[in-house]
């Protein structure tokens, strides 16, 4: 479907209201996984990871199904080896950086994840919960205010979910969310095996 040149203004001045809980479902296909984002204010786009692909590669596509982000595992690194230990570049679609996620190497809590901006400035961690069921992202100044949460929702018989619950929408770009998301759930299993 073409956009007329009114809709791309009017779109433009009224960006699409920031949702503050979006749930991540994983659909199995043969060549591709997809990570399904449902949020409380409509559908917030796809995920996909190709699994043709010669190098990890998680692509964000928006509600209107244009690509927004594209985050590569880097190859070189511990994350090869350790999911924990993984760093994942993030670009937006014209190339720009939009920013990092590195795992902590070494660290007392079970997993930690940094999360940088395109300028590499750090604006959160991600701290993995006690029972390994999810992840509190904290703010990188206050570690007191939490920016999201990342919460596994188990079902018995049923494949997993993931709930985001965002707590400060300007704090954090969506696209550097999801793509953490995304990956935490595609190896949702090295973090906690499945009961």
């Amino acid at each position: 479907m073409c956009l007329s040149t009114t809709n791309i203004t009017s779109l433009s001045i009224n960006p699409p209201p920031t949702p503050t809980e979006v749930t991540i479902h994983e659909r199995i296909f043969t060549f591709s996984n997809y990570y399904e984002l449902e949020s409380d204010v409509g559908f917030q786009g796809n995920i996909i990871k190709s699994k043709l692909a010669l190098r990890t590669c998680y692509e964000y596509y928006d509600q209107n199904g244009r690509l927004a982000a594209s985050s590569y595992l880097r190859a070189l690194s511990l994350g090869s080896l350790y999911t924990w230990a993984g760093v994942l570049d993030v670009y937006g679609a014209e190339g720009e950086r939009i920013g990092l996620i590195e795992g902590a190497v070494i660290t007392m809590l079970p997993s930690k994840f940094n999360l940088y901006d395109g300028e590499n400035k750090l604006v959160g961690t991600a701290y993995m919960d006690h029972d390994a069921m999810g992840f509190t992202i904290s703010d990188s100044v206050n570690e007191m205010k939490t920016l999201a949460h990342l919460r596994r929702i188990f079902v018995k018989d049923i494949v997993d979910h993931w709930i985001i619950t965002l707590n400060s929408q300007e704090e954090l770009d969506l696209r550097l969310l999801y793509s953490f998301g995304a990956f935490v759930l595609d190896n949702q299993n090295d973090f906690r095996v499945d009961d």
